[in-house]
């Protein structure tokens, strides 16, 4: 309501949109101080929501490989509910979302992560089938709606 009292639009679709991501990517880390709306500097008209970001605690990133359970209801999570399972509840519909779009994904986060000389084997396979079982979630979340 406060957006749209000074004329930004699209907060809620925004905020479904980010609150997937984050899903998606069990970020564990998203307060209220790292989403943020875009301004005009000269005229401080509003733009919109900035893209998303501040992702460095997702994915895992602290977690040992033999810890990490994909398909816990419970990841922490902010800013609007305790644990992922609850905020995805938030999200009023995937209607937008083309879960197509993700297929594949787990196959290019393996290159990604075996480029780096810094994530060994048995870490980069658990991430990835991690993040292929959050994939499969969601899309059992879009089809439920």
């Amino acid at each position: 309501d406060c957006c749209e009292s000074v004329g930004l639009t699209g907060v809620t679709d925004f905020l479904d949109r980010l609150l997937t991501v984050d899903f998606l990517i069990a970020n564990e880390d998203r307060h209220f101080n790292n989403f943020d709306v875009i301004r005009n500097a000269e005229t401080l008209e509003f733009i919109g929501m900035a893209p998303i970001y501040d992702n460095g605690t997702s994915l895992w990133y602290n977690t040992p490989a033999h810890l990490i359970k994909p398909l816990s209801p419970s990841i922490p999570s902010k800013p609007f509910k305790d644990t992922h399972g609850e905020q995805i509840s938030l999200v009023r519909g995937f209607d937008w979302l083309d879960i197509s779009a993700l297929d594949g994904i787990a196959d290019e986060y393996y290159d990604l992560l075996s480029a780096s000389e810094y994530i060994d084997p048995v870490r980069r396979d658990t991430l990835c089938n991690a993040l292929d079982r959050r994939v499969e979630l969601l899309r059992e979340l879009q089809n439920k709606r």
